[in-house]
């Protein structure tokens, strides 16, 4: 009897041995933006964006990208921007942490390429929220997500070898899930600025329009890394869904462009930010003693 039980010890503890390293061998834990010990040829990549996003706002993509990122980290994949999507737009206005698809594909021809890119595996939510599962492996060496229209954040935490795996690539305590966005978030938007609001606007005429702040911090936080330039205290995102978005008509109508431009300049606009500056400014004051931000 004795022997029985310890039999089924062992047993139960090499295959639980077994398990772990099976499942430790997909889950390669690297930066992607570094390197790694990948033969070129065996190298993986994850594209962000489409030549079209449709009705994916920039919000979407935004509340969505930790889950993406996280998902390159776990299947050491790196990560390259679209040049005609809405994040290659974001990363020709400032400096992005991962490099256009243009640069990358000349040096990985066999990779990336017309035909490949045609083919390219589109990854669905599940398929990335459900990896730690091993039901939803992916062989591809080239994809691309899909986008939720909700944070999926907190998909690996749910497991102790992803977990671990953040808490090595971030510095972030164990599953800490906003620390880790963060992480995320910082690698996607490095900073600087790489071109002005406006053609008409110099670097000057941009720091003046940053106020309740000294000239030295307003330069900073437009030309230098975010991580070296001092930090914000919040950020505030507006919304006002226009009729094209309900409609699904396209962004470059003339319509959409003529609606968009009458709220710009309408008393509605003026009485919004107003009131949301200075709601801002008040809960500021009376939580920091930080330096108040806000755009004018």
């Amino acid at each position: 009897m004795h022997a029985q039980v310890i039999l089924c010890l062992i047993l139960t503890s090499c295959l639980g041995l077994w398990a772990y390293r099976l499942r430790d061998e997909h889950v390669l834990c690297r930066d992607p933006a570094m390197g790694g010990d990948a033969h070129n040829a065996d190298r993986r990549f994850l594209l962000l964006g489409k030549d079209d996003s449709g009705s994916a706002g920039l919000g979407n993509l935004l509340i969505f990208f930790p889950a993406v990122y996280y998902y390159a980290v776990i299947t050491g994949r790196h990560i390259i921007v679209n040049d005609r999507s809405l994040f290659g737009a974001v990363c020709r206005v400032v400096q992005c942490g991962f490099p256009f698809l243009d640069e990358v594909r000349l040096a990985f021809p066999n990779i990336l390429n017309n035909n490949t890119l045609s083919l390219i595996r589109e990854l669905k939510v599940v398929e990335i929220t459900r990896y730690m599962d091993q039901s939803h492996a992916v062989s591809s060496k080239l994809v691309r997500a899909n986008w939720g229209i909700t944070s999926k954040s907190d998909w690996w935490v749910w497991h102790n070898i992803s977990s671990h795996c953040v808490q090595r690539i971030t510095g972030c305590i164990l599953g800490d899930i906003m620390c880790a966005e963060r992480h995320a978030y910082q690698r996607l938007i490095r900073g600087p600025f790489l071109s002005a609001p406006s053609s008409s606007l110099s670097m000057l005429d941009r720091e003046s329009r940053i106020n309740g702040t000294p000239r030295s911090m307003a330069s900073a936080i437009l030309s230098l890394p975010h991580a070296y330039a001092p930090r914000i205290n919040a950020a505030i995102h507006l919304r006002n869904q226009f009729s094209h978005f309900e409609t699904s008509n396209s962004i470059d109508s003339v319509g959409y462009r003529q609606e968009v431009s009458n709220w710009l300049n309408s008393s509605e606009r003026v009485d919004v930010f107003a009131a949301t500056a200075i709601s801002a400014i008040n809960s500021l004051k009376t939580r920091s003693r930080s330096p108040c931000i806000v755009w004018s």
